[in-house]
């Protein structure tokens, strides 16, 4: 006979609803001060927190087929003003997502999630690896004349690193 979480497990639903309901600091106490507007900064244990629960629900989505859930739940991290140390984090978080949707073959939404990204992050080397991701994309579609150009973007900017 099984007990405890096990029996939730054969129910990923009712699993996922009690994860959510104890983790969620709005059931675990009242609190006493307003909640902070969305683009006011949170601080990065909270950041790293909501992120990868995005992350693994939009994976999650995608092995489900739905795409506009998993596209929804990539977006909610980059809305988050992303702190310095978590760029690279978020970087390979939507690498893996841009991954899942080339074997969906949804190469526009792909290449629409990293130019999103891109449009939030600061750090070079960050940006140089998600123009490489964009390469590796355009290459798979077929685009081989925008997978050279997205390269040669990646290297413009790495000389400026150098």
């Amino acid at each position: 006979m099984r007990s405890g979480l096990s029996i939730l497990l054969k129910y990923p639903l009712r699993a996922l609803a009690l994860v959510t309901v104890i983790c969620s600091p709005v059931f675990s106490h009242p609190r006493q001060e307003p909640l902070p507007p969305q683009s006011q900064a949170i601080d990065d244990e909270t950041f790293r927190i909501q992120a990868y629960a995005h992350h693994d629900l939009a994976l999650l989505y995608l092995a489900k087929g739905e795409v506009d859930k998993a596209l929804a739940e990539a977006r909610a991290i980059l809305q988050t003003p992303i702190p310095p140390a978590y760029e690279k984090a978020v970087a390979e978080s939507m690498g893996k997502i841009a991954g899942k949707l080339k074997d969906l073959r949804r190469f526009d939404l792909a290449q629409t999630l990293l130019d999103e990204n891109l449009k939030v992050t600061v750090q070079i080397p960050n940006r140089v690896s998600i123009l490489r991701v964009k390469a590796a994309l355009f290459l798979y579609a077929g685009e081989e004349s925008k997978a050279i150009e997205a390269e040669k973007r990646a290297r413009e900017l790495e000389a400026k690193i150098r």
